[in-house]
């Protein structure tokens, strides 16, 4: 198990990342409340406060707006605040990401020209800067319940291709993006020849709440800083991967090769949670999708940890992982 002893080497030395809060992720999260989408699981006191002090601009036109442009569970704003300013909060002309799920650029345009008029008529910067207190307290909480990981080194360790990668992780109090919107790569690459710095950013939410204070899921977030080689491998490597009229074997996939990436990246996200944890978790696995993410892990496991001579990086072992999408998984 060479490549997973290294893994563990490298997380042995390192410190419990810091979470930070963000002022444009709080703006969103009390327009959004505003707006009549109030998440549960969030600290109360602190849910209290927000409706007290913004109550006189629930009918602001943001906040109607923002209902007509966005979809609960599905709000993409979060990805597109990581590219406007956070001083003064939500300048910047664009262009943003997404532009289509709020209808247009101008439509995203308008959106958020009127959250930085709500952040000016509602003083949010006078309430968020109040509390900077508080954010550091819960900042430092979290701290403590987070394990102590090197998450850009580890990747590199296990992928045997060090990229110039970030992750930056924001805890959001009260702003809930949705399943698909909680992390996001700044600049996303989208070329074999991509060279970064790579941000990838990381939106973590409340699980529920003690003594007042509220309960961040203290997981480590592999997956998109697996995405950036698997991004550029398989701009690279594609077409020989997954040749044209290439059988479909998972149930509801439009696109197979992005459905390969995705398992690919939860699988060698559940080997470096083995090395964090210094124990591998057993997942049940019940559809088919999850069915081959455990049947790539194993293989992870098997060959490419303990055959770092042969597979020299990750990229190396792919077709032996697409490999097994070519019969139904055991």
């Amino acid at each position: 198990m060479m490549i997973f002893a290294l893994v563990a080497a490298s997380l042995a030395v390192a410190a419990p990342p810091k979470a930070e809060f963000d002022a444009r992720i709080e703006l969103l999260g009390v327009v959004q409340r505003l707006a009549g989408r109030a998440p549960a699981g969030r600290p109360a006191a602190y849910a209290a406060e927000v409706d007290r002090s913004f109550s006189a601009c629930r009918n602001d036109p943001a906040v109607s707006l923002y209902a007509k442009l966005t979809r609960p569970g599905d709000d993409p704003l979060g990805t597109v605040a990581l590219f406007v300013s956070s001083e003064p909060l939500f300048g910047g002309e664009g262009p943003w990401p997404l532009e289509g799920a709020f209808g247009g650029r101008e439509a995203l345009k308008g959106l958020l020209s009127a959250l930085k008029g709500f952040s000016e008529r509602c003083r949010f910067p006078a309430f968020f800067s109040s509390h900077q207190g508080l954010y550091r307290t819960w900042s430092d909480d979290d701290r403590k319940r987070r394990l102590p990981v090197d998450a850009e080194g580890a990747v590199a360790a296990y992928t045997g291709e060090p990229r110039a990668l970030r992750q930056i992780v924001f805890l959001s109090t009260l702003y809930d993006p949705g399943g698909q919107y909680s992390n996001y790569i700044v600049p996303y690459p989208k070329s074999a020849d991509a060279k970064g710095p790579f941000s990838v950013y990381v939106l973590q939410r409340p699980l529920g709440e003690k003594a007042g204070s509220p309960l961040f899921e203290p997981t480590v977030e592999w997956e998109e800083l697996v995405f950036v080689s698997l991004e550029i491998d398989f701009a690279r490597l594609g077409e020989g991967l997954f040749p044209r009229g290439r059988t479909n074997p998972i149930p509801g996939c439009p696109d197979l090769k992005r459905c390969a990436m995705g398992m690919i990246a939860k699988a060698v996200s559940r080997r470096l949670d083995a090395a964090a944890m210094g124990r591998a978790e057993r997942k049940p696995a019940v559809t088919v999708e999850q069915k081959y993410v455990a049947a790539m892990a194993r293989r992870l496991e098997l060959e490419y940890e303990g055959g770092r001579q042969r597979y020299r990086t990750l990229s190396d072992f792919y077709p032996r992982l697409v490999e097994l999408l070519g019969a139904p998984p055991a």
